[in-house]
């Protein structure tokens, strides 16, 4: 009976994505079997996002080429879902799974007795166009994304292997400059621009090694890394809520006295973007 069961949802998600015209599938779940029913329908390109590490390990065994994400935590059932749901869907599109231009049907399935289908039109969703919306005229909006990516890497592999944060502040890069300070020597000094380009996949690695050093990352509006290792040296007060250490403190006060953004890595794996002072953008669940 759960076999039938399964092959007719795989029947069924091939029907809906076709009338949402969707272009992106991003499966929420728990059961190998379930979601294996579930992308053997689909005719768009798919990503599954697990808590469980055993489901991860099974469908990468079954089918070595798709994309499964690990999630640190697992999705409660009910109206609380929703929340996470939101969460884990953003967390995906600043980490490259989907574009701005992806019209994506989300369908999470929690055991027996949960089931919720999505839909998502990343070309009109609020979070995304106020996003870019916001900071449009800070930096080139695919050097955010690129850090975004990075930022969210580094979030997850330090769930996985222990607590790591990390700064990057973008763009405004000469005042940012003229108000920090080396603490260590910058292992990007004398270095070609093409080889600190964050926008090129290759840079990620090296800047994800960096961020175990204390400080912060300085990176032009064009995506050029400049510096890491700083220290921010501003003066200007800011407020922010309790919990949040001294990176928090530091994107807050230097974003409010620069044009500068920045995206701080929590040790919690929380990922925040600043803008002028003030949190603009929270992607995690602790």
């Amino acid at each position: 009976m759960e076999r039938q069961r399964t092959r007719l949802q795989a029947l069924d998600i091939e029907r809906v994505v076709s009338a949402y015209g969707a272009t992106f599938l991003h499966l929420i779940g728990d059961d190998p079997e379930a979601l294996r029913g579930l992308i053997e329908g689909s005719s768009v390109p798919v990503l599954v996002s697990t808590w469980r590490s055993e489901t991860r390990a099974e469908l990468q065994t079954w089918r070595p080429s798709l994309d499964v994400h690990a999630l640190a935590h697992d999705i409660t059932s009910g109206i609380n879902a929703l929340i996470q749901i939101r969460d884990v869907v953003l967390g995906a599109y600043v980490e490259g799974y989907f574009s701005s231009t992806d019209r994506v049907l989300v369908v999470t399935r929690i055991g027996q007795a949960f089931e919720l289908v999505l839909f998502f039109d990343m070309r009109y969703d609020e979070s995304v166009t106020k996003l870019k919306r916001d900071l449009e005229y800070r930096a080139d909006i695919h050097v955010i994304e690129s850090v975004l990516q990075v930022a969210s890497e580094i979030a997850r592999e330090g769930r996985e292997r222990g607590h790591v944060g990390a700064l990057f502040v973008i763009g405004d890069h000469e005042r940012v400059l003229e108000i920090s300070r080396q603490v260590v020597i910058n292992p990007f000094q004398g270095h070609v621009e093409s080889a600190r380009n964050i926008l090129d996949p290759s840079t990620w690695e090296t800047a994800k090694e960096f961020s175990q050093i204390d400080g912060a990352f300085v990176i032009t509006d064009k995506g050029i890394v400049e510096a890491c290792g700083r220290y921010i040296e501003v003066k200007q007060p800011v407020s922010l809520p309790s919990g949040l250490g001294g990176r928090h403190l530091a994107a807050a006060a230097v974003t409010k006295e620069t044009k500068a953004i920045a995206i701080v890595v929590s040790e919690t794996g929380v990922v925040r973007l600043f803008k002028d002072g003030e949190i603009l953008l929270r992607i995690g669940t602790t």
